[in-house]
């Protein structure tokens, strides 16, 4: 049984695909990536790169899901570790 962490950038790209009706694979193709790939970063199996989170950051902050608060998702959060 697979165990998936949904990564606050992952929901927020996952609430970005609800409110703008479209797919994850459709959201991968804009942001230049695999539907796969896009689907490993969601799920906490791999990280984007610093140019790939840029351009998630940039698709965001774009349509206005920026959230604050504790308890909301934010691409803020998302670090990279070096």
């Amino acid at each position: 049984m697979s165990h998936e962490a949904i990564t606050p950038l992952g929901e927020e790209l996952r609430r970005w695909c609800k409110t703008h009706g479209t797919t994850q694979s459709a959201l991968a193709m804009k942001l230049g990536i695999s539907a796969s790939h896009l689907s490993q970063v969601i799920n906490g199996q791999a990280r984007p790169s610093p140019d790939l989170l840029r351009r998630m950051r940039e698709l965001l902050s774009g349509h206005g899901l920026r959230h604050t608060g504790p308890n909301s998702p934010s691409t803020d959060r998302i670090r990279l570790r070096s």
